[in-house]
């Protein structure tokens, strides 16, 4: 059984309760309506083949590095100032010609990723994201997922989209593409991405989830592209496979409505609202699996309370919550989430600051007024010069007595849980009755920045730079060692896992709770 959604009331301008629009309001419109048109027909002149002068990279490049000495909290939490210097200058030094867009943003996104934040990144432009949305191209035609660390990672074959296709098949480990070995492929994407500490399982998940793009970026397109392949009981070989073009087969954005690691794509709201979150009981009434997509876009509070209240009636003695795609939100869904679970009062972060209370450049922060009013009146300074933002930090939360969950509790992670979802699996670690299943958590065991995310728009190329505001400290006696939270029991997927259609982390619940061949899939 799922809880439906709650629908709301659409808003109506012809109710008579509305008024209409003075005439002032209506030219304020049409002006604005203008400006709108002018900014796209900019757009529809942009192609990512446009250059860059070196001048105009460099004040871009250098205001960016202003933005965040002045106001990142922990822009040499794992990596000393004396080595983010280097960095920032050795990447300033190499702006000697002009560059596309693109190349521009992979010279940042290396940058950033030294800082070992999550948080940090950097987008592309509004003026690329219009452009790549109306000139889909072809691209590398497989999904793929990173297989572990021991001794390299590997690629393994997730989807091929041809499915008339017979040579390569799902579970197949991608030795090489175009000359170039896996390992090589995947370090060579992975210094482009931010990550907590050392938690590169979030790095790894999000090439896995979108390993095409990825690949496109950094190493370009081919209408062919010759892929290596090796397979348990069968030679390895090397053949070719063409592009494949989005635009004129569905196949793979169908695909990707049910993939574990596919991003939602054309939903409608009432989709989009189930697929973020839903409960779902077995019919053997044993076990209840909660997915929890996000501690945002439609989790409210409500629906937690409504699931609870269900669990209790049906009286499940298993509960399963699954975040492993779930990469956060807010924080309070997180602790409401935790009320019904803890035993007993609980702190969910030791301790949230900043270093600042001025935001220094946020003429060029999205929202950067409406944050610095937070950071103004959410904040106090410390003893030691911090500004802590006491709402959460510090803070004793006791557990709802009503409709408490008594039951086993089985929490699944990956690489994409992440912020509120690995700060909620780190408070949740260690609880009585509650084991961690998966793998290591994207987010920091320890601590990791958030809170307040905002985004600096450097002006000259449009490439949008997130900015997040605060460091928060999970807790303090956990071991500061970039590492995500740790699972108390691994299970890692296999290729066999990938070729069987198995999810590998429900199939070991089940064996842990005696319940052999459950009666609902959990996607």
């Amino acid at each position: 059984m799922r809880l439906p959604p709650r629908a709301g009331k659409p808003f109506n301008i012809n109710h008579p309760g509305v008024k209409r629009p003075y005439p002032i309001l209506v030219l304020l419109w049409l002006t604005a309506a203008l400006m709108v048109g002018c900014a796209s027909s900019r757009m529809t002149g942009y192609t990512p083949e446009t250059t860059y002068a070196p001048t105009v990279l460099l004040k871009d490049f250098n205001l960016m590095r202003k933005i965040l000495e002045a106001d990142h909290p922990s822009l040499y939490w794992y990596t000393p100032k004396d080595s983010m210097d280097y960095y920032f200058d050795q990447a300033a030094a190499s702006i000697r010609t002009p560059m596309t867009e693109a190349a521009f943003k992979n010279l940042i996104a290396s940058t950033l990723a030294h800082i070992r934040c999550g948080h940090t990144g950097v987008r592309a432009s509004k003026q690329m994201d219009y452009y790549e949305s109306v000139h889909e191209a072809p691209q590398f035609p497989f999904q793929v997922k990173i297989l572990g660390d021991n001794p390299q990672p590997q690629l393994a074959l997730v989807f091929n989209p041809y499915v008339k296709d017979t040579l390569f098949k799902a579970g197949d480990i991608l030795t090489q593409i175009n000359g170039i070995p896996a390992p090589k492929l995947i370090d060579s994407m992975k210094r482009f991405l931010s990550v907590d500490g050392y938690a590169y399982n979030f790095a790894y998940q999000r090439i896995s989830g979108d390993f095409p793009l990825f690949y496109q970026n950094i190493f370009g397109r081919d209408s062919i592209y010759n892929v290596g392949v090796s397979r348990p009981g069968a030679e390895p070989f090397t053949a070719p496979v063409k592009a494949y073009d989005l635009q004129r087969d569905t196949s793979l954005a169908e695909a990707l409505k049910i993939w574990e690691m596919g991003a939602p794509y054309r939903f409608s709201k009432r989709e989009e609202l189930e697929r973020m979150r839903y409960l779902q009981i077995d019919s053997s009434g044993q076990l209840a699996v909660l997915n929890i997509r996000s501690f945002a876009d439609g989790v409210s509070r409500s629906f937690i309370r409504q699931s609870f209240k269900t669990l209790k009636k049906e009286k499940v003695p298993n509960l399963v919550i699954d975040l492993r795609v779930n990469t956060g939100g807010v924080i309070r869904t997180a602790i409401c989430l935790a009320e019904y679970l803890k035993q007993d009062p609980f702190v969910f972060t030791d301790s949230i600051y900043s270093g600042t209370r001025h935001l220094s450049y946020k003429g060029y922060l999205d929202k950067g007024f409406l944050y610095q009013l937070g950071m103004t009146f959410l904040t106090h300074k410390e003893a030691e010069g911090r500004y802590r933002f006491s709402y959460f930090a510090g803070k004793t939360y006791t557990p709802t007595k009503k409709n408490h969950y008594q039951g086993k509790v089985y929490i699944l992670t990956g690489g994409f849980t992440f912020s509120a979802a690995s700060i909620f699996a780190a408070n949740m670690k260690g609880t009585p009755g509650v084991t961690v299943v998966g793998e290591e958590t994207g987010g920091g065991y320890y601590g990791n920045d958030g809170v307040f995310i905002t985004e600096a728009t450097l002006p000259n190329t449009g490439l949008r730079v997130s900015l997040p505001l605060f460091r928060m400290i999970i807790n303090h006696k956990s071991p500061k060692d970039g590492r995500g939270v740790l699972p108390d029991i691994e299970v890692i997927p296999t290729t066999a896992d990938i070729r069987g259609a198995v999810d590998p982390k429900m199939k070991k619940v089940a064996e842990l709770i005696g319940l052999h061949g459950l009666a609902f899939a959990p996607y």
